[in-house]
Formats: C-alpha cells, sequence, structure tokens
C-alpha cells in the first residue's frame, strides 16, 4: 500500500509541475515556438496524471485520492519559489500545515 501511496504522490508532483510549464507558456508570446512546446509540455503531464491518477483509483478510495490531491498547494509553493522566484509568506505556510493536518485527518479515518 505504501507504493501506491508513494506513486500518488509522484502524480501529483507531475501535474503540479504542468504548472511551471503554464506559466512559461503564460510569459511568451501567443502561439509563439516557446508558447506551443511549453503547452505541450503541460499537455504531456496531463496525460501522465491521468493515467497514474486511474491506476490509483483501483487501490485507494476517491476520498482519500482527493484528500491528497491537496497537497498540490504545497508542490505549487515549492515550484513558485525555485523556479519564480515567488515569496512564501507566513498564511501561506499556515495554509499548507493545515492542509497536512487535514490529510492526516482523513487518513486516520481508515484505519
Amino acid at each position: 500500500m505504501k507504493k501506491v501511496y508513494l506513486l500518488l504522490h509522484i502524480a501529483i508532483m507531475i501535474y503540479a509541475a504542468g504548472g511551471i510549464f503554464s506559466k512559461q507558456a503564460a510569459q511568451s508570446e501567443f502561439m509563439s515556438v516557446r508558447y506551443c512546446i511549453c503547452y505541450a509540455i503541460v499537455l504531456a503531464f496531463l496525460i501522465i496524471y491521468a493515467v497514474i491518477w486511474q491506476y490509483i483509483l483501483k487501490y485507494l478510495p476517491l476520498t482519500t485520492a482527493i484528500a491528497h490531491k491537496s497537497v498540490t498547494v504545497f508542490w505549487g509553493f515549492l515550484y513558485g519559489m525555485l523556479f519564480f522566484q515567488e515569496k512564501i509568506t507566513l498564511c501561506n505556510i499556515i495554509g499548507a500545515v493545515l492542509i497536512m493536518i487535514g490529510i492526516g485527518l482523513v487518513n486516520s479515518g481508515e484505519r
């Protein structure tokens, strides 16, 4: 079961990484080569994510999988900070911690 959770979080990282290329495309001239390449990468990431997501749903309840998808916020913060020099505020950190607590509560209810 741990492998399924690991795969779930890898899928979430892939999904969130699509945001990096989406933002890169948004900063490019509309329909330029860079724009098209970035959006092609976004689509590829979404397809990979969708395939993994379907596999995960064979083994996890939908409510659990959806709760874990909230971790996308954490990856968004991290990717924004690393790739776009965005600032993470105290409110961002508190919100991310509350999300993690919520995921823990959802998972504890499964046992």
